[in-house]
């Protein structure tokens, strides 16, 4: 009885109290938010590595600094015990979900994420009605590269195919998901990958948003080029203001600009190598997803 108790405890805090718990995690019926810093809802809100074959899996989901987009806590696949986001060429299609209830509507889900992988190898994303009894009961993860039957039923295509894969720097993805307001859906993350050679690193996600689409629209066309011994950024939007991110995917050395009131941005102080350069939207006091393009940096006009 008093696990049973312990257990209908967890489940209500997760729903209705972690918000009140950490800045950085926000679960309201209209949205959710989280970078995964807070440990309540890394250790009581999500399942890792779900079913009785998760843990025998050669690569499993862990939390950790070496899967975070700055900060301590990112979650990624690793075959050594969490200590990096590598993978063994070994097939499995291990499974990390989270379950939660939203208002009826249409709403954009993104979240900061790089791969890598063969062919055969990727992540699938999927959002999955409780009411379908038949799949949650099989959200487990499996020992070979088979994929998981319902994954072709409910995964998200990102624009592209529900297969993600050769995205070997970190940058933002986004898709739109309903909910009819009246029922559990489960967001759930699969990394599957077969046994040709791997190819480094496996997955890694942070920084995850789920909010009411067109609530605040994310900017467009994004465009760096290099001007001098700068960028100029350049993006389409008609928000309030945009918040600005710029980051050498090499160094890790970060730039930050808030409140840019325009739809550009000169950088300068960034040194050559990858970039990854973000912008988001800022509508009466929302702040929408990051929208971000990677591209090399080099200044021939400096030499």
């Amino acid at each position: 009885m008093r696990s049973i108790s312990k257990a209908l405890y967890l489940l209500f805090a997760c729903f209705f109290v972690v918000n009140f718990l950490s800045s950085q995690t926000v679960v309201t019926s209209t949205g959710y938010l989280s970078d995964f810093e807070d440990d309540f809802e890394r250790d009581s809100c999500w399942v890792l590595n779900a079913g009785p074959n998760g843990g025998k899996c050669a690569n499993k989901w862990y939390w950790g600094k070496p899967g975070a987009n700055g900060d301590e806590y990112g979650l990624f696949v690793s075959n050594d015990n969490g200590a990096s986001p590598t993978y063994k060429n070994v097939g499995v299609s291990v499974v990390a979900y989270r379950k939660m209830r939203l208002d009826a509507g249409l709403y954009e889900l993104s979240f900061d994420w790089q791969a890598g992988g063969r062919s055969t190898d990727g992540l699938y994303v999927c959002w999955i009605p409780g009411s379908d009894t038949k799949t949650i009961e099989r959200l487990a993860s499996i020992t070979t590269s088979n994929m998981q039957e319902w994954i072709p039923t409910y995964g998200l295509y990102f624009g592209t195919d529900s297969l993600r894969r050769g995205q070997r720097t970190w940058n933002v993805i986004s898709d739109t998901i309903r909910s009819d307001g009246q029922q559990d859906y489960y967001l759930v993350f699969v990394w599957n990958n077969g046994v040709l050679d791997a190819y480094q690193p496996a997955v890694s996600i942070d920084n995850l948003l789920i909010m009411e689409y067109g609530r605040c629209s994310r900017p467009s066309q994004l465009r760096a080029a290099t001007k001098g011994d700068g960028v100029l950024l350049t993006w389409n939007g008609n928000a309030d203001a945009y918040d600005v991110r710029c980051v050498n995917n090499l160094t890790g050395q970060k730039l930050e600009f808030l409140d840019v009131t325009t739809t550009s941005k000169e950088i300068s102080g960034l040194p050559e190598g990858m970039c990854t350069y973000y912008v988001r939207s800022k509508c009466d006091g929302v702040v929408g997803a990051w929208s971000s393009i990677s591209k090399f940096l080099f200044y021939p006009a400096v030499r």
